[in-house]
């Protein structure tokens, strides 16, 4: 059993919103998928570098996520809009690094007007520029406060998370946090 948080952006609403089938080769492929998991939370990750192992975890998320979303059966008329937005949030998931990421090159990628994918969201919490951000926030934050990454300049994290540039990465963790990234990583690193 994997336990997952209830606000996990990408798996937390997943069990509400669709249903599982049990057995068959469902099964098998979630056997398999959880052994793989495992396997790999045993080998020695502290031998990793910080990149490959916010990269594996990453893939991770979006394998797990992946899987777990194509075997939800279908229940209702909703049930394509959710498996796009499933589609969405796994595409921010894996590319949120990339600068260029935006509404209209997720859009163009998807193969749908911008417009769509914007209803796509509509009456959600966040919408597609929010997740976005939200996801480079998160990245950052958990970078900030990895001791591995304590000599990584602020310029080298922005690139790692998609944001481009120190000040946007800045002003993005300052409103966020209400505190600079400075602050956040000198705390980290003190505790």
């Amino acid at each position: 059993i994997i336990d997952v948080p209830a606000e996990h952006e990408v798996l937390g609403g997943l069990a509400e919103t669709a249903p599982f089938v049990g057995g068959g080769t469902e099964s098998a492929l979630l056997s398999a998928l959880s052994a793989f998991g495992l396997d790999l939370l045993r080998q020695d990750i502290e031998s990793l570098t910080p990149a490959v192992r916010a990269q594996v975890t990453d893939s991770l998320e979006s394998l797990i996520s992946g899987t777990v979303s194509t075997l939800a059966v279908p229940s209702g008329g909703d049930w394509n809009r959710r498996s796009q937005r499933m589609h969405v949030i796994r595409y921010i998931a894996t590319h949120y690094a990339d600068p260029q990421l935006g509404p209209t090159t997720l859009a163009a990628h998807l193969g749908m007007s911008k417009r769509s994918l914007q209803r796509l969201f509509e009456g959600e919490k966040q919408s597609v520029s929010q997740l976005i951000q939200t996801k480079r926030v998160d990245q950052v934050l958990l970078r900030l406060r990895d001791p591995r990454y304590a000599s990584t300049s602020l310029d080298e994290l922005a690139v790692l998370t998609g944001f481009g540039s120190a000040l946007a990465l800045r002003r993005a963790v300052q409103a966020a946090t209400g505190r600079t990234p400075s602050a956040l990583r000198a705390e980290a690193l003190s505790a």
